[in-house]
């Protein structure tokens, strides 16, 4: 058999990049992302892997279906666009679907979704939800906006460390069981952060290049 080469390509945190596969795939990655893919797709299928965020605008092939492995999930698609939040420290998955037909494996199910559907996996219960969203609510990360839908706090900080490369702890004491809603310019963490205070009452301060 034909050994094929693979090419790891990642979105330092902080960036965003955007990357063409071989079949005339387009991927564009968030911050964080890492995409392993082959130099050239041989075979019945196109078979790639991915860590983090990743909106997906897959080239047509009937005869050879593209197929994603992102951590412990596959999701199989023959042509379709559609956004994939699944970071390893992320405690939920989420699939959205702009066009197309998507299938994910969950455990020995196949689930199938429609354009305007998004599947969202807690991967700590492993509890799944499906619901039809406003699929461009979670396409603003790729025009440098930030969109939170009913998020816990530890999430919020998260995708900021990602977006920003900053450092942000949340004091040992801190309890806050509210989620956070809205949608935010990324003009610059500090931006971001008193309009969190605003909307919340939470305080926070600056450290060296930590929050």
């Amino acid at each position: 058999e034909e050994e094929v080469r693979l090419v790891s390509f990642t979105a330092p945190v902080g960036q965003k990049a955007e990357v063409s596969l071989p079949d005339g795939t387009k991927v564009w990655l968030n911050s964080g992302t890492r995409l392993r893919y082959p130099v050239k797709f041989t075979g019945d299928v196109r078979f790639v892997e991915l860590s983090g965020e990743a909106y997906f605008d897959v080239a047509k092939n009937k005869d050879c279906p593209f197929i994603i492995q992102s951590q412990d999930y596959k999701i199989r698609v023959l042509g379709t666009t559609f956004n994939l939040n699944n970071y390893e420290d992320s405690e939920e998955l989420q699939l959205t679907l702009c066009t197309g037909k998507v299938l994910m494996n969950f455990g020995e199910e196949q689930l199938k979704l429609t354009p305007g559907e998004q599947l969202v996996l807690d991967k700590t219960n492993m509890h799944l939800e499906r619901e039809h969203v406003n699929t461009q609510n979670y396409m603003l990360w790729m025009q440098n906006k930030l969109y939170f839908n009913r998020t816990p706090i530890q999430e919020v900080t998260r995708r900021l460390e990602r977006v920003y490369n900053y450092t942000i702890q949340l004091d040992s004491s801190f309890v806050f069981n509210n989620f956070l809603s809205g949608t935010h310019d990324n003009r610059s963490l500090e931006a971001v952060l008193e309009s969190i205070r605003l909307a919340t009452g939470i305080k926070y301060r600056k450290e060296n290049n930590s929050y």
